[in-house]
């Protein structure tokens, strides 16, 4: 079964895949990441937005050929999990 951790900034492992919600204008859309050591200069698996069904997908396929990761959630102000991207929330 999948799972998705919430990411926390400076406990979040280097990496580590992060899909990040964000506002664009009235929509929400999505960025699949790899989390770098300085955390500044993230390794953008697409520098695409993308809707937050196909984040997910996508970060989910990144998982499966990079055994022993994790998929975090990045929810940015305002945003909240919607059941309609995965009916999995993150946990902690």
């Amino acid at each position: 079964m999948q799972h998705y951790l919430a990411y926390q900034e400076g406990i979040t492992p280097v990496g580590a895949i992060v899909v990040r919600f964000f506002h664009a204008g009235d929509e929400v859309r999505a960025q699949v990441r790899q989390l770098t050591a300085d955390q500044t200069d993230d390794g953008a698996f697409s520098g695409d937005e993308l809707e937050p069904r196909d984040a997910l997908r996508f970060a989910v396929s990144e998982q499966q050929v990079r055994p022993g990761s994790t998929v975090y959630i990045e929810l940015t102000e305002g945003i909240e999990w919607n059941a309609a991207w995965d009916d999995v929330q993150p946990q902690g």
